[in-house]
């Protein structure tokens, strides 16, 4: 399955640093398109809006930019990747059956788009170096070195050759220096990490400097640092090497801080210390961002907000942030109030050790099982779907059962979301036996994972389909 995006140029009328998106999907047609927002021309993936996608595939973005910016077009899971210049009207097609993404370029910069897209763009930075971790730090260093140089030239021949602006090919050389630095940085954190905990000094010069040299490959005064997509993890990097290599670090000072419920706020303060002005504001902001995304509705989020929008009145950062923090709110808010009377737990689920025992409960009756955790982003992202659900296990005479994998110093969240989320039906909180029975049921327990119980208690289907897929869902639980 895969994504084949052809981007064309057409001529733009109006302002010059107006940018337009016009895209249209070709094959499974999402509902809507999420893509990031170049807030003061920073591309960071967490900065994010939605767009409607009409009947026939339909969508158009509008930006507002000076300078060429990184654009990021989210959809079905997959990540594409513009670079947008002011004054131009971008045609984007997207031909989709949701597995991958394949970038096909026409127009203006048609070269520079294609090599772009050929190049190393993970998640994070560490992904790209978890193959040096036991490598010398001469030959990573002289590695990591060589695929920059190597991807350099190509974009350099390309300015030479007069295909694009040299306003272009410097946002695209800071933006592979960033990334490269990230990955080393990442690479020194971890090799420094281990040191540490084996008490073994011998290569800790050698790492340090790497470290050292990482960190000022790009000094923080920079006016373009944050034009980089990568400037987030950059800023993270350096932040890390300033606390860890400080005489009086000590690895005991983080975990105090995490057992008592404000690792954010000490790495907040670390931020305050080494960072100042739009560079604090950018990493503040996205720190909160990044943090709230994850869903685990932190009440220590809600204060550093505060902060946030007492440092930083007129951030233009504060609107991004606005609707996750009064989700935490509304979170807590509803934690104080009682379970759904339809909400309930399996008698003495504490000491229930296996798939057969959970199922027992509903002897004669199929159950659909959602096995899950409260760290789980896509296992949340589904419960937007439970009501379509209820009613469609209803009508079809089907219990439902959560079963989550969380520990027990988790047992108070785990239970505030099943009321957040008002999640119906049935719920357990696995012990290590079942935890262990659903592995070696299941063979690996990846998750979201959903399962159908028959009437006889055996499993029909150990791989049922989502909540969101509700009409295949529905073939399966009637056997068609």
């Amino acid at each position: 399955m895969s994504i084949l995006i052809s981007l064309g140029l057409a001529s733009c009328q109006g302002k010059r640093s107006d940018v337009t998106v016009k895209g249209k999907f070709i094959g499974d047609i999402p509902e809507e398109v999420k893509y990031s927002i170049p807030i003061n021309g920073i591309c960071y993936g967490f900065f994010q809006a939605s767009e409607r996608v009409d009947s026939l595939g339909n969508f158009e973005l509008h930006f507002n930019i000076e300078k060429p910016s990184f654009i990021k077009i989210f959809t079905y899971g997959n990540t594409g990747q513009l670079i947008v210049e002011s004054g131009e009207t971008y045609l984007v097609t997207i031909e989709s059956n949701k597995r991958n993404i394949k970038f096909n370029v026409d127009g203006k910069n048609t070269s520079m788009q294609s090599e772009y897209q050929r190049l190393d763009s993970p998640e994070h930075p560490q992904m790209l170096i978890m193959e040096f971790i036991n490598s010398p730090i001469s030959t990573t260093k002289n590695k990591i070195d060589s695929m920059y140089t190597k991807e350099v030239a190509t974009f350099r021949k390309l300015s030479v050759d007069g295909l694009i602006s040299k306003e272009l090919f410097d946002l695209i050389l800071l933006d592979r220096k960033l990334f490269y630095s990230c990955a080393q940085g990442q690479l020194a954190m971890i090799k420094f990490s281990n040191n540490k905990a084996k008490e073994n000094s011998a290569n800790t010069d050698s790492i340090n400097k790497m470290w050292d040299e990482t960190i000022s490959s790009v000094p923080l005064n920079s006016d373009d640092l944050l034009k980089s997509k990568w400037a987030y993890y950059y800023l993270e990097n350096y932040l890390m090497y300033r606390e860890y290599t400080a005489k009086d670090f000590n690895f005991d000072i983080r975990t105090k801080a995490r057992n008592n419920g404000n690792i954010h706020s000490y790495l907040i303060g670390i931020a305050k210390k080494y960072l100042k002005g739009e560079i604090l504001e950018f990493y503040t902001s996205s720190y909160i961002l990044s943090t709230a995304w994850q869903n685990k509705f932190e009440k220590e989020l809600i204060g550093l907000f505060e902060e946030f929008t007492t440092d930083f009145p007129n951030s233009k950062y504060t609107a991004s942030l606005e609707p996750h923090i009064e989700k935490i709110v509304a979170f807590h808010k509803r934690a104080e109030q009682k379970f759904d009377e339809n909400s309930k737990f399996l008698s003495n689920y504490e000491n229930i050790n296996s798939l057969a025992e959970c199922v027992k409960t509903f002897s004669g009756k199929k159950v659909y099982v959602d096995i899950w955790t409260t760290s789980c982003g896509p296992c949340k992202d589904e419960f937007k779907y439970s009501e379509d659900l209820k009613q469609l296990l209803l009508s079809n005479n089907t219990a439902m059962l959560y079963i989550s994998l969380d520990s027990d110093n988790t047992d108070t969240r785990w239970k505030d979301m099943i009321k957040f989320y008002q999640l119906t039906g049935y719920h357990a909180r696995a012990n290590k036996e079942l935890e262990a029975d659903l592995e070696k049921i299941l063979g690996s327990l990846w998750i979201p994972r959903y399962l159908l119980i028959d009437e006889n208690g055996e499993i029909a289907n150990n791989n049922a389909k989502r909540p969101s897929q509700l009409k295949d869902l529905e073939k399966q639980i009637i056997g068609k």
